[in-house]
Order: structure tokens, then C-alpha cells, then sequence
């Protein structure tokens, strides 16, 4: 305690509560001991110096792991299992937020703050979010890159200064310094814990250093109690991160950070901001929930993401659109046999690329849901006509005129 109190006067755990609770938590054998060197990288002394220091007052042990043993003949009893009742899996937002430990990523500035500081408040009033109801309760928001007149500003702005606040802090201390116990204790004084967010991860997660093992170790070690912590308290903890630049085949790769993280993690929330008007986007992905995409618009009058709904349902309907619009320009140039590779062109998208493949698919629907019509030629569509005279190709009017009966319907 005077160690502490003479480097960090002013820390959060500089008080004799939080000091017994760590002792409580390195005194426990069936755990690795935090150690000198944790200690000393907390308060920015230098390890040597801290260990002489505490050998003053005991015995200072390297840090080691207790041996355990544990008898695997009387693991989970399945056949009990079969019949015996689990409470269902709880959600802060239905679906798709759920209990455990949860990567929220975006890139910077893709108002990644602002959307979970309102996710807090819509949780804590229980209202919908995403389109999607949300399961009331007590919810734990701590911007750590925040100050109070920065929150004071996006409350306002968010419209939210006139509902039941969350619990709200600026300061945490570091994962395996008191955090999880600091949460834990959260937990057990609030009537009805449901939803606590850490923005930022980078905050309350300690530097790697020289400590012998990969990055995929120090994450899986960093973030093994804090999971532990949320799913046996059957809360959310919604982690706040960032992503990178460099491009990725599978999207989740763009977290910044090891796999570690990843497979840590019970679920993952992925947001891209579109630029100048376009389409933004929300992907998740977990261990108890089905894959989601929504598709969403940045609102600069309410501070917030509009949801706009599915991702493949808009990305659908948009293609359509461009499909439609681009064959009546074709048309109107007297493009007798409009095929996929015409539109794609006429389009700007290279022949191999994933847009071109979208078109040549999407046209395919189209023509299953009478939107377009098959062409007089193989391969080949055509829009929908009312009539003969609104179409521009020659070509296509001596076809309507000479085609046998069963093409007279159109």
C-alpha cells in the first residue's frame, strides 16, 4: 500500500480495499501468482528494484504454475445432462449480441464509440436497437479515451440526455491487474447486470514486453479470465478494438491483433463506414449465433448508424437497379443482344471480378422473377415491353414482328 500510494497517489487502486482484493486473488494457489514483475510493470518500476523492495516485508517467489490434477472419469455426466435444465442463452440485443466475451472492430474513426456508448443506453431502457428488441438491464460503458465533457457532448448530440443513463467511467486498471475483480464486483452490486463495454481493448490491455511465448499466447492468456468472468456471470463484455488497412480475404482477418483475439472471443462485430454516401456496413459472427450482414447508413443529423436491413437483400436490390439502368442505356445505343459481359462493361468492372460475377448471377434471378426477359439469342436478356415502339434496337423490332405466336404475349 505505500509503494502504491507513493507512485500512483492518484490510481484507482490505490486504496486499501482494492489492495486486499489483489492480495486475496495472488495469495490463491490454484492460480498463477500475478509476481513482482507484474507489479512492477504496472506502476513503471523496474523489476529488480520492486522484488529487493518486497523482500523487505516476505519472501518473493518466481512466478510458476501450481500443479493441478483433475480426475476425467467423473467429468460431465451426458445422460444427466440430457434432462438437466440450462437457463437459455441470454442476449443484450436479440440474436445477435449475446452473453460471453464480444470483439467489437472498426476502423478508426468509423464511430465505433458512438455506437456503443448508444448501444448502452438503448440496452439499459430497453429499447430496440439494429432493428432488433433489446433485453433490459443495468449496462457498464467505460470510455477510456473519453473525458466527461466529451460524453456530455455525444449524449446531446446522440439525443439521449432525457432517458436512464448506464453506468459510466473513464478510468480502468489494466487485465490481470484488477480489472476482472473490478468487474466482478460490478456485477455483484447491481440489481441486474445485462451489458458492459471496455473502449478501447488497447487501454486495459498490458504491453507484451519481452514475455516468452507468441502473441496468439498473450492474447489467449490476457483475455482467459475476463471470458471466464462474462460467461459465468451470464453478461455481455463487449471489447472495443480497431481493424487495419491491409486488405484480407476473410474479413475478419483485418482485426487488429493475433488469432488469439479471435478465438477468444464467444462472437465478433465488424463495422465499415462507407465513404462519401456509401453503403456501411455490420458483420458478426459467433460460437452461439448465426452469421449476420446488415447493411447501414451513417445519419449526420442523429449521430448515429440507420439500419437499413440485410446486406444481401440491399446489395440485391441495388444491383438490380444498376442492371436495369445500364440495359436501357444499352438499348437506347441499339445493343441488340444484351448479355451479362455487355452490362458488366457498360458497368466499368473488370471481367474477373467479384462484381461482374454478382451481375451475371443477379440477371440470372431476374429473369426467374420476370424482371427481365431471355433474349432471341442464347445467353442473351432483354427488359420487359409494352410496346413495340419504345424499343430503340431495329434489330429487336424486326424480331417482334416476325417471331411466331407464342412470343405475341409480350
Amino acid at each position: 500500500m505505500d509503494i502504491f500510494s507513493y507512485c500512483c497517489p492518484d490510481d484507482k487502486d490505490t486504496n486499501r480495499k482494492k489492495m486486499q482484493r489483489i492480495i486475496k486473488m495472488n495469495n490463491d494457489t490454484t492460480k498463477n501468482n500475478g509476481g513482482y514483475k507484474f507489479l512492477a510493470d504496472y506502476l513503471g518500476l523496474k523489476k529488480g528494484e520492486t522484488r529487493k523492495w518486497l523482500s523487505w516485508i516476505g519472501v518473493v517467489d518466481e512466478e510458476k504454475a501450481t500443479k493441478t490434477h483433475r480426475d476425467f472419469t467423473n467429468g460431465v455426466d451426458m445422460r444427466a445432462l440430457r434432462t438437466k435444465d440450462i437457463p437459455p442463452l441470454k442476449f443484450a440485443i436479440e440474436d445477435i449480441l449475446p452473453e460471453g466475451l464480444v470483439l467489437f472492430c472498426g476502423r478508426a474513426k468509423s464511430m465505433k464509440s458512438w455506437t456503443m456508448l448508444l448501444i448502452c443506453y438503448l440496452v439499459q431502457n430497453g429499447l430496440p436497437a439494429f432493428g432488433r428488441e433489446t433485453t433490459q438491464g443495468d449496462c457498464l460503458y467505460l470510455g477510456l479515451e473519453d473525458s466527461e465533457r466529451r460524453l456530455k457532448d455525444r449524449e446531446h448530440k446522440l439525443g439521449i440526455d432525457n432517458i436512464t443513463p448506464p453506468y459510466v467511467d473513464v478510468d480502468a486498471p489494466y487485465l490481470k491487474m484488477g480489472l476482472e475483480e473490478s468487474l466482478q464486483q460490478w456485477i455483484n452490486d447491481v440489481a441486474n447486470p445485462r451489458l458492459i463495454v471496455i473502449d478501447t481493448l488497447a487501454r486495459v490491455k498490458q504491453a507484451m514486453g519481452r514475455r516468452s511465448g507468441t502473441a496468439y499466447d498473450h492474447d489467449n492468456e490476457t483475455l482467459r479470465d475476463i471470458q471466464k468472468l462474462a460467461v459465468s456471470n451470464g453478461v455481455t463484455i463487449c471489447l472495443v478494438s480497431h481493424l487495419n488497412k491491409a486488405p484480407q480475404d476473410y474479413a475478419f482477418d483485418k482485426i487488429t491483433g493475433s488469432t488469439g483475439l479471435q478465438g477468444m472471443c464467444d462472437a465478433m462485430w465488424l463495422c465499415e463506414r462507407g465513404e462519401n454516401g456509401a453503403q456501411s456496413t455490420l458483420i458478426g459472427r459467433g460460437r452461439d449465433i448465426h452469421d449476420f450482414e446488415y447493411s447501414l447508413n451513417w445519419n449526420e443529423e442523429t449521430w448515429r448508424y440507420d439500419y437499413v436491413g440485410n446486406l444481401g437483400e440491399v446489395t440485391l436490390n441495388e444491383n438490380r437497379k444498376e442492371i436495369i439502368n445500364a440495359m436501357k442505356q444499352l438499348d437506347a445505343e441499339g445493343v441488340a443482344h444484351i448479355r451479362p459481359r455487355d452490362v458488366i462493361k457498360h458497368c466499368g468492372y473488370p471481367a474477373n471480378s467479384k462484381e461482374a460475377g454478382g451481375i451475371s448471377k443477379t440477371m440470372q434471378r431476374m429473369k426467374n422473377d420476370y424482371e427481365l426477359i431471355a433474349g432471341f439469342k442464347y445467353g442473351t436478356y432483354r427488359l420487359p415491353v409494352e410496346d413495340i415502339n419504345s424499343i430503340n434496337s431495329e434489330e429487336y423490332k424486326d424480331s417482334f414482328r416476325t417471331t411466331d405466336k407464342k412470343y405475341s404475349c409480350l
